[in-house]
């Protein structure tokens, strides 16, 4: 089975998730790969668990990022309006 490509992340902070994510990936794999037993959801569980506690911490870096974001916009279109007010009129 192959595995879809995997982008490297853009923001440093989510290189962290990632590399847990993709540990977490490779040991399902691995326990789906072992055909001597049959998967039980009590040996799922606690990868499921792992994979909601990295996403919340990527939706919280990624929260910050639009916040961030957004407060660049603000102070981009305050100066502008500044700019805009502070110019001669157009003949």
């Amino acid at each position: 089975m192959d595995s879809p490509q995997v982008v490297a992340p853009l923001d440093s902070r989510e290189q962290p998730i990632l590399d847990q994510l993709l540990v977490v990936r490779d040991a399902l794999l691995l326990l789906k790969q072992d055909k001597s037993t049959y998967i039980k959801s009590q040996d799922v569980i606690p990868y499921y668990d792992r994979v909601i506690e990295q996403v919340q911490l990527l939706n919280n870096v990624r929260a910050e990022g639009v916040a961030e974001r957004e407060r660049n916009r603000g102070w981009r279109k305050q100066s502008l309006y500044i700019l805009g007010n502070n110019e001669a009129p157009a003949a």
